[in-house]
């Protein structure tokens, strides 16, 4: 069994995970687009999570938009400018928290990086996550080849509380991941990694 299973499977129940009061409705549906076949997805479910089946499924560029700490309108601009093809979400819950992981298809390997890179320049521009002074803060994944984690401070779509929120960001080919989780409490980073170490693991053959 590997470490970041391991993580997932027993170390991730004393995680302090982050989380979501956001409600997305999405619709949704079960299977990937049948033109564009995206890698699948880690389906292991964190210690005490559910998984969420009305917000898991294929992202269409509006849908895509809004799955994530940026607005919307932020990260719509970066999918249409990076040539954005398709993108499916994995969402799980434990009361008001949160963990994602998600893959959005760019025009190419570049344009993912760009639309990496545009991710974390505004995401650096929001208030700091968590007990952090100042701006959102980036933290290392080395685990993870080429990754970039960050915190951040949002708010609840649904009530308009804060939220904090920690993400991976990380490219493999035309594909950006994400791997994000959100609470209303600050958290630490162990959640998070090691679903982005998760998803490095799965093989690159199509399908979800």
């Amino acid at each position: 069994m590997s470490g970041s299973r391991r993580r997932l499977g027993t170390a991730l129940t004393g995680v302090s995970v982050l989380a979501v009061a956001a409600a997305l409705v999405f619709g949704l549906s079960e299977r990937s687009s049948p033109t564009v076949h995206l890698p699948p997805l880690t389906a292991e479910a964190p210690n005490g999570y559910v998984l969420d089946p009305s917000s898991t499924g294929d992202l269409d560029l509006g849908t895509a938009a809004g799955v994530t700490v940026l607005p919307t309108d932020v990260l719509h601009r970066l999918l249409a400018h990076t040539g954005f093809q398709a993108g499916y979400i994995r969402r799980w819950t434990q009361g008001e928290e949160y963990a994602d992981v998600l893959v959005l298809r760019a025009r190419n390997h570049e344009a993912a990086q760009q639309l990496v890179a545009g991710a974390l320049d505004y995401v650096m521009g929001l208030p700091g996550g968590g007990v952090r002074a100042g701006r959102a803060a980036l933290f290392a994944v080395p685990s993870v080849p080429g990754a970039q984690g960050f915190f951040a401070n949002g708010s609840s779509a649904s009530t308009g509380s804060p939220l904090f929120v920690q993400g991976v960001w990380f490219t493999r080919g035309e594909d950006a991941f994400l791997a994000e989780t959100g609470s209303p409490q600050p958290g630490d980073t162990g959640l998070v990694v090691a679903l982005a170490e998760h998803q490095d693991a799965k093989p690159v053959s199509p399908g979800q």
